[in-house]
C-alpha cells in the first residue's frame, strides 16, 4: 500500500558504492601510511646504527666499504617507506605541485600560442563559470555533463585544480566527492542552498 520507509540501507545504489569505495580507499591508504612508516623507521634505524659503525670505527672485523654499502642500502631502505608512506613527496609530484603553484602565481598576458594550452584553458574558463553558477560546489559528473567531458577528463581537470589550490576536494554525507570552490561560496549574509546529489 505505502511506500517503505527509506533508511541508511536503502539510499542511493550510487550514493553507497561511493560511499564503500571512499571508505575502502581510506583503509588502504592507512595501511600503505603504516606499511611505510614502520619501513621507513626500520631503516633509519640500521642506517643510524651502520653510519654509528662507520664513524667510531665499530668492530674491527666489518671492513669500511661494507658499512657504506650498508648506509646505501639503509638509505634507500628509508627513502622507499617514505615513498609508500607518503607519495606526494616522490620527485615527479612533487616536481608537478611545484610547477602547478608557479604557473597559478603567474598571470598570462598573452594568448597561448599552442592550440592544446588553449583548449585546456577553455575548458578549465567553463568548470570555472559552472562552480560559480552552482555556488562554489560541483561533482565530477555535473562537470562531465554540463561542460560536455568525459568523467575521466572532468576528474582529471578537477585534481588538477585541487592541486593548485583552487579547490579543496570533500566528501559528502553520502559518500560523494564535491569538489568547492572557496571564492564561489555563497556569502555570510546568504543562506547556502543544500546540494543534490546526482
Amino acid at each position: 500500500m505505502g511506500e517503505q520507509p527509506r533508511g541508511p540501507d536503502r539510499r542511493d545504489p550510487r550514493a553507497a558504492r561511493a560511499a564503500s569505495i571512499a571508505r575502502r580507499k581510506r583503509i588502504i591508504r592507512g595501511v600503505e601510511v603504516t606499511i611505510g612508516v614502520g619501513i621507513a623507521l626500520l631503516g633509519a634505524g640500521l642506517l643510524a646504527i651502520a653510519a654509528g659503525d662507520l664513524a667510531t670505527g665499530g668492530d674491527s672485523e666489518t671492513p669500511r666499504p661494507s658499512l657504506v654499502g650498508l648506509i646505501v642500502l639503509f638509505g634507500a631502505m628509508t627513502w622507499w617507506g617514505l615513498q609508500i608512506g607518503w607519495p606526494e613527496l616522490a620527485p615527479r609530484p612533487l616536481a608537478r605541485r611545484l610547477r602547478a603553484r608557479l604557473t597559478a602565481g603567474r598571470r598570462v598576458t598573452t594568448a597561448p600560442l599552442d592550440p592544446a594550452a588553449s583548449e585546456a584553458a577553455e575548458r578549465e574558463r567553463r568548470v570555472l563559470a559552472l562552480a560559480e553558477r552552482e555556488q562554489g560546489r560541483v561533482t565530477v559528473l555535473e562537470v562531465a555533463g554540463r561542460c560536455d567531458l568525459t568523467v575521466d577528463e572532468a576528474k582529471a581537470l578537477l585534481d588538477g585544480l585541487v592541486l593548485r589550490q583552487i579547490a579543496q576536494l570533500h566528501v559528502s554525507e553520502d559518500g560523494v566527492l564535491v569538489y568547492v570552490f572557496p571564492r564561489f561560496l555563497p556569502g555570510p549574509g546568504r543562506a547556502r542552498r543544500r546540494r543534490s546529489t546526482p
